[in-house]
């Protein structure tokens, strides 16, 4: 799999139709779906790879909050060296906010509640944190606590700011400086950028990154952890994170199950062959906006969206 994209195979070798690509396509078309980029590889073997005029699989695009797939993947990274633990309570990395006057319950939430947004806030706190003069962990502690910490899911893009945060802390090295290490580099990823507050990347968002790269993180996933014979993350955090993990939903996310941020709402989606689909549901809504009987799609990812960086099809 060195420099997956250096040689294109034609798709029949690794059992795919060039003719169902080729229906694919044109039923996106028909249905005036906006498709931006596509790659399709199978068996480590890249086979096709659409752009759509203007713009070229090799440009970065900012990805919006697919970037909390790459935070979260920091996060494996850092237990896998032994910096953190998911276990950990968050304020025990942020004795400065100890003293404030905050819910008791937001003093119980662990880094696995970050992870999979059940922090237990009623609402996202990236509002209050983005408008706010104060630091952005304290006014994440003291917003209101409404439910337990790790019963109920709700989109908190401010409790993934403080998985970035917190891997500054433990590594010394911004979010983007810690993965060009231990991530971007075994990936072969050499050009991305993302934005920051203060110091800190922002973790949940900024994230600007070429689809081409999007397709090698999930191959690092499909391949459980290695990459290129390199184990990046431990294949126990690949299995947790791509299972879902708080069953009770809110807002607009009602009853929909959560993962360690392999995110259902991404412009740039990630998709996985079918022992990585999450649920019935998404696979239904694939097959229903794509209804070519020749392919099978599992996905991780929102359809509305406009661009697919990594698929397997078969028939």
């Amino acid at each position: 799999m060195t420099q997956l994209f250096n040689k294109f195979y034609i798709p029949e070798d690794v059992g795919i139709s060039s003719v169902a690509i080729a229906q694919f396509l044109k039923e996106c078309d028909e249905i005036n779906y906006k498709l931006r980029t596509l790659h399709i590889v199978r068996h480590d073997k890249a086979i096709a790879e659409v752009s759509k005029y203007p713009f070229c699989a090799l440009d970065k695009r900012l990805v919006y909050s697919v970037s909390k797939t790459f935070t979260s993947t920091a996060i494996g990274i850092a237990v896998k060296e032994g910096l953190l633990r998911v276990d950990d309570f968050v304020l025990d990395y942020f004795p400065e906010c100890r003293d404030l006057d905050m819910d008791d319950a937001a003093r119980t939430i662990k880094i696995c509640h970050l992870l999979t947004m059940s922090t237990g806030h009623g609402v996202d706190t990236v509002g209050d944190m983005c408008n706010g003069i104060r630091p952005w962990p304290e006014i994440f502690f003291t917003r209101k606590i409404v439910y337990e910490p790790g019963t109920h899911f709700v989109y908190n893009s401010g409790g993934t700011y403080m998985l970035s945060e917190l891997i500054s802390r433990v590594t010394g090295m911004c979010l983007k400086d810690w993965l060009q290490k231990h991530l971007f580099a075994p990936l072969e990823i050499t050009d991305v950028s993302w934005d920051k507050h203060g110091d800190v990347n922002t973790g949940a968002w900024g994230l600007l990154i070429a689809p081409r790269d999007l397709t090698k993180l999930g191959l690092l996933y499909l391949h459980k952890g290695v990459y290129n014979g390199i184990r990046i993350l431990t294949e126990e955090w690949v299995t947790e994170a791509s299972y879902p993990q708080t069953p009770y939903g809110c807002c607009q996310f009602q009853s929909e199950e959560y993962v360690f941020h392999l995110m259902y709402d991404c412009v740039n989606q990630i998709l996985f062959p079918e022992a990585y689909a999450l649920d019935k549901k998404h696979s239904a809504n694939i097959q229903r906006e794509f209804p070519t009987g020749s392919l099978r799609f599992s996905c991780i990812g929102n359809t509305m969206h406009h661009e697919v960086s990594a698929a397997q099809l078969c028939y």
